[in-house]
């Protein structure tokens, strides 16, 4: 459930599937797919999805080949105005895991797609056991934008949580270290200066957390204890 304001709003669901309501959810009207949206199985869903702060709605999905794209995600974008999804960007050779959007300023705002490189799993193949490099994406609001892989990639021994983005340039990054034969450490990476680079934080065993993109502030619960953290 993704909504603008109290009225207007959007459900995602398996198949996938795509409602809107502008009357608080007394009616909905399905949204026409993007092309290949429901290729798969029938209880396909978005690789992930994303409702920017003017209101446009992204989802992002995997296929082998469209046309002349081969083996990409593809990010499709609706404004609330418009009744059907048109091309965002293309994400070549890589399975995208989570997209964010960062606070709107008078520039507009930013998208990032934290994404595996190369192929999906290969569920045939026993040792291929799904862990990727990581990467971040990112690209700007307007149309036809174009789209900037950070140099920064994450070791594919780690396991990612996905990202929190804030203001002004802020990043992080979750990650879990399972690699060593003690307890899991949780990592956050940090920038601050919009990918440029980057500063690994030994976060221990942390118990869930919460970003605020508005103020830059991180919370996060150890054993008993609620601690916070501004960047």
């Amino acid at each position: 459930m993704l909504f603008l304001d109290p009225q207007r709003g959007y459900a995602i669901g398996w198949g996938p599937h795509v409602w809107r309501t502008s009357d608080a959810g007394r009616s909905w009207q399905e949204v026409k797919l993007p092309p290949l949206a429901n290729v798969g199985e029938p209880r396909k869903a978005f690789a992930a999805v994303n409702l920017g702060p003017d209101g446009v709605l992204r989802v992002a999905y995997y296929v082998d080949h469209l046309g002349e794209i081969k083996t990409s995600t593809l990010v499709y974008r609706l404004a609330w105005s418009e009744s059907d999804f048109e091309q965002d960007v293309v994400l070549p050779n890589q399975i995208v895991v989570d997209l964010q959007s960062s606070p709107q300023t008078t520039g507009g705002y930013s998208l990032y797609a934290w994404s595996k490189l190369g192929p999906p799993r290969d569920i045939d193949n026993v040792a291929d056991n799904g862990r990727r490099t990581g990467a971040l994406s990112t690209w700007g609001s307007v149309r036809h934008a174009s789209v900037q892989q950070l140099q920064h990639t994450f070791d594919e021994r780690l396991l990612f949580d996905g990202p929190s983005v804030g203001k002004d340039g802020v990043l992080l990054v979750y990650a879990t270290d399972a690699s060593g034969d003690g307890a899991p450490r949780d990592l956050t990476f940090l920038s601050k200066n919009f990918g440029k680079s980057w500063e690994e934080l030994n976060d221990g065993a942390a118990q869930g957390g919460y970003f605020d993109p508005e103020t830059n502030t991180q919370y996060a619960l150890f054993t008993y204890t609620l601690q916070k953290r501004q960047f």
